[in-house]
């Protein structure tokens, strides 16, 4: 998605996950967009495009947000952080490499503690112990299978 984004860009665009790169930038073209990837926490993006108006855009300048956020990524992380509110444990399902998992994990570590795990086998018998209650949630693009393992080791292991 990111990489698709910059190529249409033609070498003008640059992707960064940290606010901090804002004060790198120099000095801005008068005409900027801002885009978010469809997985970002909301909250992040808000901050980043605050930071950014605030330490580096220059009188007369054009910005134009583009919020391409997910309806359902964004559902899914609210009721992600929901169920982590009401929860002893939460695992999040997903890739090592996700940004969408990686999103979940740190909004539910908001509210409890919180393990990403890729495959069933990940889960530790230790995480477990003196939890009365665990959440699931899965990454966007996580397969039914994998979180059918998942539910079948905890099962298991209880």
């Amino acid at each position: 998605e990111v990489k698709g984004i910059l190529g249409w860009a033609k070498g003008k665009g640059v992707a960064t996950l940290d606010e901090r790169f804002i004060a790198g930038f120099g000095n801005l073209p008068r005409r900027l967009g801002v885009l978010s990837q469809t997985t970002q926490i909301p909250a992040h993006f808000t901050e980043f495009v605050k930071k950014l108006i605030d330490s580096a855009l220059v009188k007369d300048s054009e910005l134009r947000i583009i919020d391409t956020i997910c309806h359902d990524i964004r559902q899914r992380q609210v009721a992600a952080l929901e169920l982590a509110s009401k929860v002893d444990l939460m695992l999040v399902i997903g890739g090592h490499t996700s940004a969408n998992t990686h999103h979940l994990v740190e909004l539910c570590s908001i509210a409890t503690k919180t393990y990403l795990v890729e495959t069933a086998e990940e889960i530790q018998l230790a995480w477990l112990q003196g939890q009365c209650h665990i959440g699931i949630t899965a990454g966007a693009s996580t397969d039914e299978q994998t979180i059918n393992e998942v539910l079948a080791r905890l099962k298991a292991l209880a």
